[in-house]
């Protein structure tokens, strides 16, 4: 089902728990309520006109709820000049046995041990592996770079569960030219990127398997 939208505002068909006012949303100083009941999300624009302009990010009160998270708000220090929002008053609070807390970043270094990113010269380190890599544009233009990588571990907790872990592993790259369809354009191919790593596999695999799935 997709959103229904109206001069009255709008109703999102997702799972929600909200309720709050706006003074006021996008370039519009009308009053607004948002409410949320489990299930639909409804928009709704009231027939009231605030004293404040009609900016981009106007006072709102009330609490949400999204990216695993409550979310509470009660105005803020509205600028008249700019009609935006200076600074907003909120408290957000993650949801236990939800959100995963980050704990570690590690890398590599030079003797295959894992170290922690934490104020390292990691240029001198880290260790990196250097290959060729291969794109091949749609109209059929091969691209031919040299990958520079080098191996890097993530990992994160439940919240009020910190035995329950989640570790991710990829290797970081960058290119010796930009890749991609969009390369020598103003938007530019990429010249970096990063690549989440199978189990048991080396950088070398991984970095292969990257250049057959990977798009850019």
């Amino acid at each position: 089902m997709k959103i229904i939208e109206g001069k009255w505002g709008f109703f999102r068909p997702s799972f929600d728990l909200a309720f709050f006012i706006q003074r006021g949303n996008y370039f519009d100083n009308r009053y607004a309520i948002s409410f949320a009941f489990i299930w639909g999300y409804f928009y709704i624009k009231l027939p009231f006109r605030t004293k404040l302009g009609s900016g981009c990010d106007m006072p709102r009160y009330g609490m949400d709820n999204h990216s695993g998270c409550l979310w509470l708000y009660w105005g803020g220090k509205y600028d008249e000049s700019y009609e935006q929002m200076e600074s907003e008053r909120l408290f957000t609070f993650d949801y236990p046995f939800i959100n995963w807390i980050f704990e570690e970043h590690l890398i590599m270094n030079n003797n295959m041990d894992w170290q922690l990113v934490k104020d390292v010269d990691l240029k001198n380190i880290t260790y990196t592996i250097k290959l060729p890599y291969t794109y091949t544009l749609k109209n059929g233009t091969v691209q031919e770079r040299t990958a520079t990588c080098y191996q890097e571990k993530r990992q994160w907790h439940r919240k009020w569960f910190p035995f329950l872990k989640k570790t991710k592993v990829s290797i970081e790259v960058t290119f010796s030219d930009e890749v991609g369809e969009r390369t020598g354009s103003w938007k530019g191919g990429c010249i970096s990127c990063s690549y989440e790593m199978l189990k048991d596999e080396s950088m070398e695999q991984c970095l292969k398997r990257m250049e057959k799935e990977r798009k850019f």
